[in-house]
């Protein structure tokens, strides 16, 4: 027997709260870029 279960929800401060690991690269023409691996299409650059 499997049950539907929605996951609990967490607050917006504990997403908050969660440490993810960066990764930083340098450009060419100056500035990084940054991604988040564990959020995929999360990234920067400046």
């Amino acid at each position: 027997m499997t049950t539907n279960q929605q996951p609990q929800r967490q607050s917006l401060e504990y997403y908050f709260s969660l440490k993810y690991p960066i990764s930083l690269y340098p450009e060419e023409e100056g500035g990084y870029t940054v991604t988040i691996p564990d959020l995929p299409c999360c990234r920067t650059k400046g």
